[in-house]
């Protein structure tokens, strides 16, 4: 038997009249014997919905689906597991459900406990298990039961990294013996790794289907696009100037992505920023020194740099760039100053975001940096 997928105009509406609301809008794809499918999109875009179609517990509104194959699903972590039993005794039932003796199940049992490293835990009730142990443990039990057609949603988000590896590796098996497995998930470095395909959904309806780093790629852009425009509607579009004197200002002050040069508002922690500001200096100043530094949003200074400039010109460029931003993800603000004899008379502010598409492990560090910076001159009439 050749195992498939096939959708046809997929829709699924919820309610009637004007409180209806439409979570799939004519989706249609196939999937083919020994793929791994991943499926992304924001909450609400309809991929938990698509999902329970495929396992035959959610029914379609409009279009249809055939599926070839047994199907196996995880759509919720620990669901179908009975808190007060361990998890052992857990296994031991969900083989019983399936047709198979103690005896029988005895050695898959075993496999599917070695697998989810679970130790003395696994003799002890489900509910006591953390979110992650009941992940691995449903994992584990889906994994060796041999799917034919295998469905995940985020039941590996919650897993270390080791742990991913494991399952990567445990899908990959099952692909290469001809299985189907579709993976629903926000952590797209899994998608990437984990797939040979992936399937993009906004709003119900599928906007990409294709090679999976070049899918999410699109998907990651719309996400900054969408977050920059929030961070610039919240924080204020213009950024904020001041000025002691008219004759000497920033008139300039703008925020890059370091590899690209592409202006940015919304930056990774892995990726570097550039800042390029035009100064107006129309009068001589008596020690001149520009200053850089970033504040985070409840004020703390994380960042400073401070360097002598000889303005022998009525227009400069200063350039600075911190490459990669060692800042946890947050709200930012980024201050150039210009000082004459130590106290400033001009200065120009820029709002900023940091997040993180790797995972941070441990608390929330505020780490004090330095920040690398050049001034040059740009015109040569004098003052």
């Amino acid at each position: 038997m050749t195992f498939r997928i096939e959708a046809r105009t997929l829709s699924k509406v919820y309610g009637e009249g004007k409180a209806a609301q439409r979570v799939l809008d004519r989706v249609s794809f196939a999937i083919g014997e020994g793929e791994r499918v991943g499926i992304i999109g924001a909450n609400g875009a309809g991929k938990s919905t698509l999902l329970g179609i495929l396992a035959g517990i959610v029914t379609p509104s409009e279009g249809e689906v055939e599926v070839v194959g047994t199907v196996h699903a995880a759509l919720t972590v620990g669901l179908g597991m009975r808190e007060d039993l361990t998890g052992r005794e857990n296994l031991y039932v969900d083989a019983e459900m399936r047709g198979a003796s103690r005896p029988e199940a005895e050695p898959v049992v075993e496999k599917m406990i070695e697998f989810s490293e679970l130790g003395a835990f696994i003799d002890r009730p489900m509910r006591t298990y953390s979110t992650g142990m009941k992940s691995r443990l449903s994992f584990a039990s889906l994994v060796f039961v041999n799917p034919e057609i295998l469905l995940i949603d985020e039941t590996l988000s919650v897993g270390d990294r080791w742990f991913a590896g494991k399952a990567l590796r445990a899908i990959e098996d099952l692909c290469r013996r001809g299985r189907i497995v579709i993976l629903v998930s926000h952590s797209l470095g899994s998608i990437v790794s984990m797939c040979s395909r992936c399937l993009w959904l906004n709003s119900g309806r599928l906007v990409e289907d294709g090679d999976p780093s070049r899918v999410t790629e699109a998907y990651r852009r719309q996400i900054v696009a969408c977050e920059e425009a929030m961070a610039i509607g919240d924080l204020g579009g213009e950024n904020s100037v001041w000025c002691a004197d008219k004759a000497v200002r920033v008139d300039h002050l703008e925020l890059r992505d370091a590899a690209s040069g592409a202006p940015c508002r919304i930056f990774d922690t892995d990726t570097g920023l550039r800042v390029t500001a035009q100064l107006c200096i129309e009068k001589r100043l008596a020690d001149p020194e520009f200053r850089f530094f970033i504040e985070r949003a409840d004020g703390l200074r994380v960042g400073e740099s401070r360097a002598p400039v000889h303005f022998g010109a009525r227009g400069s460029t200063v350039e600075a760039t911190l490459a990669p931003l060692a800042l946890r993800p947050g709200i930012y603000r980024l201050d150039l100053e210009v000082l004459s004899k130590g106290g400033p008379i001009a200065r120009r502010s820029q709002v900023f975001k940091v997040t993180a598409s790797t995972e941070m492990i441990g608390g929330s560090p505020a780490l004090r940096m330095p920040i690398y910076a050049h001034a040059r001159r740009v015109t040569e009439v004098d003052a």
